[in-house]
């Protein structure tokens, strides 16, 4: 897993949101029925987590990009698959609280692929 954040400033995302999440599979996981697996996935480990990102403090000013790339070649186990993206979105969360600095510079967390 990769994941990638930036922080930006709200009124130039046109968001009222605080944050924003995407996820993506690259096409070395040949059939899109496994990349669409691969993504719901992470969808439903983001799901797990959400309430995490909710607490968040984010100025009203500020909004979070995020991205999680996926950089295997599919073969994961499933269960392999949320518990590296559970990871992946701790980290963030830790990076986030600890290193609060919005940049508008991506940065790169990336976690290692089992």
């Amino acid at each position: 897993m990769r994941v990638l954040y930036r922080f930006t400033d709200r009124e130039s995302s046109g968001s009222s949101v605080p944050y924003q999440v995407a996820f993506a599979v690259p096409k070395r996981v040949r059939k899109a029925v496994d990349r669409n697996r691969l993504k719901r996935l992470l969808r439903v480990a983001f799901q797990q987590i959400k309430p995490a990102f909710d607490a968040l403090r984010i100025p009203e000013d500020q909004f979070l990009s995020f991205m999680i790339l996926f950089r295997g070649d599919g073969r994961s186990v499933e269960k392999q698959v949320v518990i590296d993206s559970m990871r992946a979105f701790e980290s963030l969360i830790r990076q986030v609280k600890s290193n609060f600095e919005p940049s508008g510079s991506a940065v790169d967390l990336s976690t290692k692929q089992s």
